[in-house]
């Protein structure tokens, strides 16, 4: 699916365990505040 671009960003499960393991990794999204942040909304492109 990624080398066909139909990948359009990581998986909220990725961004949780990146979150978990590596707090500091600058390309995790600000969360502004934990209890009214949304995930990103991340879809599969159907061609």
């Amino acid at each position: 699916d990624y080398y066909r671009g139909e990948v359009t960003g990581p998986v909220p499960e990725q961004i949780d365990w990146v979150r978990e393991h590596r707090p500091d990794d600058p390309t995790l999204p600000p969360v502004e505040d934990p209890a009214t942040a949304r995930r990103p909304e991340v879809r599969k492109v159907v061609r």
